[in-house]
């Protein structure tokens, strides 16, 4: 059989037993979407079928008709690829065009051969823009396309998609599904593990659930058609300014990002949205003073400085960045939840509480980095929800989270919006319908507020 058949495969973390006995098959030529709660073992599915990182398992995986444990490194590159939940994660060099070249040399591919895949993949994934920028500067959702035109260019025959779309604005989501749709016409394996469920409905072959370490056929019929958005405003929210950015103007290296202007974000729960690469998360990390800018930005009426103060404007705002693991600052749940001081009896029985009610008190003596990438993101929110803060700035709160996390999360956000303000970029929008406030929207290096 052409594609990838599985056969009693059982895989462990420490004492706990991930997959269970699990036996599928998925054909070349097919378009499979697999979902699950948080945690549920999509990941450790799609990496220990790859077999890139060197994990033991019992059972049979075979690729293509072959054993994949009895292949060498650059033979199972051949055969799968995989993009990684977090897409910086699997980068090596600085900008696209060197990654390109690197993964080509790596895979003993002849120059002139080489060169047409890189061209071919490039103008396939429209990224002829971005080649030479520096890969750490990217949007999120840009370094999940850098990661699929690297992919490309490999031409494997099967393609493993760890929530390749969880950064990407919506259109480029829906045109990102279409071109995927089309290389499984080519003949191409595609399988992609994701919490959003949208788009999907008019080209997937297969929706399968992942639940108990064992996979359950669902029906495509499932998968409703998109419906439009609700309102990310609302008529009674308040118009008292929070924080005003005067005559502030943005670059990233000699890029323009925001031209020089006065906005003012206003109290209560506010949603940016924007598309890829326009600057959104820049804004946000300049908002805390960690990117320069020109202009004058203020906290109500406290003029705020990159140089001076920031101790103190912690104290009163504070950004969660979009990939969770790059806020964590211990090692073990249970540290982080206590940093950077020991909580009130309070906030810990609020703590072990939403624990409790996601699923995932059993992990509070666990280590960070060995969590699923959801479940970092949950204790990361977590910890920012207990904070007290004035104004706590959310940059792609729910990646990775199931549809029930993200509905906890929201309820949270609107219970602490009497004591704290809200700015969050996403571009999964429709957990925040009903109870965002404001919408703010980024394009062509212009805020504007969107009135419905």
């Amino acid at each position: 059989m052409k594609g990838i058949e599985i056969n009693e495969l059982v895989v462990q973390k420490e004492a706990t037993t991930i997959i269970n006995q699990l036996s599928a098959d998925f054909s070349a030529g097919s378009f499979v979407l697999l979902t699950g709660d948080s945690g549920c073992g999509k990941t450790t599915l799609l990496h220990t079928v790859a077999g890139f990182d060197g994990s033991t398992y019992q059972g049979e995986i075979l690729v293509n008709g072959q054993n994949n444990a009895q292949r060498t490194m650059t033979e199972k590159a051949q055969q799968i690829g995989l993009m990684f939940q977090n897409p910086s994660q699997q980068f090596t060099m600085r900008t696209l065009r060197r990654e390109l070249m690197f993964a080509m040399e790596n895979s003993g591919i002849a120059i002139a051969e080489a060169k047409d895949r890189m061209d071919k993949a490039i103008h396939e994934m429209k990224m002829e823009s971005l080649l030479y920028q520096e890969l750490v500067t990217l949007s999120g959702g840009e370094k999940q396309r850098a990661a699929l035109t690297v992919l490309l260019a490999m031409n494997a025959p099967i393609l493993l998609l760890d929530e390749p779309f969880a950064s990407v604005d919506p259109l480029s989501r829906k045109w990102l599904i279409k071109k995927l749709a089309d290389l499984r016409n080519q003949g191409r394996l595609i399988l992609i593990a994701d919490h959003e469920l949208t788009d999907y409905a008019p080209f997937v072959d297969r929706f399968i659930r992942m639940e108990g370490g064992q996979l359950t056929e669902q029906s495509v019929s499932q998968l409703a058609t998109q419906q439009p958005l609700g309102k990310l405003t609302q008529a009674n929210a308040s118009q008292t300014t929070l924080f005003t950015l005067q005559q502030v103007a943005l670059h990233q290296g000699t890029k323009p990002l925001v031209t020089p202007q006065t906005v003012a974000f206003k109290q209560g729960i506010t949603t940016l949205t924007g598309e890829n690469g326009v600057g959104k998360s820049t804004l946000l990390r300049a908002m805390v003073q960690l990117h320069p800018y020109t202009g004058a930005m203020f906290l109500e009426d406290k003029k705020l400085s990159r140089r001076f103060g920031k101790q103190k404007l912690y104290e009163q705002m504070t950004l969660a960045v979009q990939h969770a693991e790059q806020q964590f600052v211990t090692l073990h749940v249970d540290q982080e939840l206590a940093f950077p001081k020991e909580p009130s009896e309070a906030i810990k029985q609020r703590q072990l509480q939403a624990m409790e009610e996601l699923g995932i008190q059993h992990l509070l003596n666990r280590g960070l980095y060995q969590l699923s990438e959801g479940q970092k993101k949950m204790i990361q929110l977590i910890t920012m929800l207990s904070l007290e803060r004035k104004f706590l700035l959310l940059d792609e709160p729910f990646t990775g989270l199931d549809a029930r996390a993200c509905q906890y999360f929201v309820d949270w956000l609107a219970q602490k919006k009497e004591q704290t303000n809200f700015l969050i970029v996403s571009h999964r929008l429709e957990p925040l319908v009903g109870v965002s406030e404001h919408h703010m929207h980024l394009s062509e290096q212009k805020l504007q507020e969107v009135v419905h």
